[in-house]
């Protein structure tokens, strides 16, 4: 008897993903990288002492982040990198770029499984000290903003044009902090779905980003076509701490501080 023969068709959800190439291709290239975020920064004509703000911005997001993932499984510094790079390309003012790459500094507590504690005085004098009273507000007031429900987008398209200089910050923060969530059809990668996502195109549009509108909207339309198996998906619901080194074999630490004291000394 001959061996039955045993086809493989392709999972529904490679096509799909490969018919949407074409619309990832259109968005415009963002930095996920800290030399990248300053290239950028270089053709937008940063002075050098601009350069050295956003550097020291950068190093504080090194920090803060490590061990950190945003609920799609990319590392959050490179989540608050790409969402500092959406900024820069629509407002390259090196106060809301800083912010934007702290943005989560004074919340990462709340992250599952997180041991950072919550923001302390210290922090924020920290951040006032070495970035400026501006940014320390706006990652205060972004900390504020209400984001979650539907209504909160009707609630902001309600009020009058053009909005307050700390309002239009805000609402751009909050922008490129979905559409980064989204790029790379992220959000599929989670089984997560809401109905703020396509809200948020109209009020970029009311806001009056026109080009980041459009390129939520196709990041959108991208994980609404995408469906991967549950075997890739993070399972996350929200950012979450990977690494836990005060876990870590006491021993197994002395060593590793040992091991780069040596370094050092070479």
């Amino acid at each position: 008897m001959a061996t039955p023969r045993i086809v493989h068709r392709q999972a529904n959800w490679t096509s799909q993903f490969r018919f949407n190439a074409f619309i990832l291709a259109t968005l415009r290239t963002f930095a996920q990288t800290y030399p990248q975020l300053i290239a950028q920064a270089v053709r937008h004509g940063y002075s050098d002492q601009d350069l050295g703000r956003l550097a020291c911005a950068a190093r504080l997001a090194e920090g803060l982040y490590d061990g950190l993932y945003r609920k799609t499984g990319t590392p959050f510094l490179c989540h608050g990198t790409r969402t500092a790079s959406i900024v820069m390309a629509e407002d390259p003012s090196v106060d809301i770029v800083s912010a934007a790459l702290l943005h989560a500094a004074y919340f990462l507590h709340c992250f599952k499984g997180s041991n950072r504690r919550g923001p302390r005085k210290a922090d924020r004098a920290r951040i006032r000290r070495e970035l400026g009273p501006e940014i320390d507000e706006l990652i205060e007031k972004y900390k504020e903003l209400p984001w979650k429900h539907p209504e909160d987008m009707q609630r902001y398209q309600a009020q009058p044009r053009p909005f307050s200089p700390r309002m239009q910050k805000l609402v751009l923060l909050s922008l490129a902090n979905e559409l980064d969530d989204h790029l790379d059809a992220g959000e599929s990668f989670t089984g997560k779905e809401s109905d703020i996502p396509w809200r948020c195109v109209d009020l970029a549009e009311y806001a009056g980003y026109p080009e980041l509108a459009r390129e939520l909207a196709d990041a959108f339309q991208t994980c609404a076509d995408s469906r991967f198996p549950a075997i890739v998906q993070t399972g996350k619901n929200g950012s979450y701490l990977a690494r836990r080194l005060w876990l870590a074999n006491p021993a197994e630490r002395l060593g590793a501080i040992w091991r780069r004291y040596r370094m050092t000394k070479r």
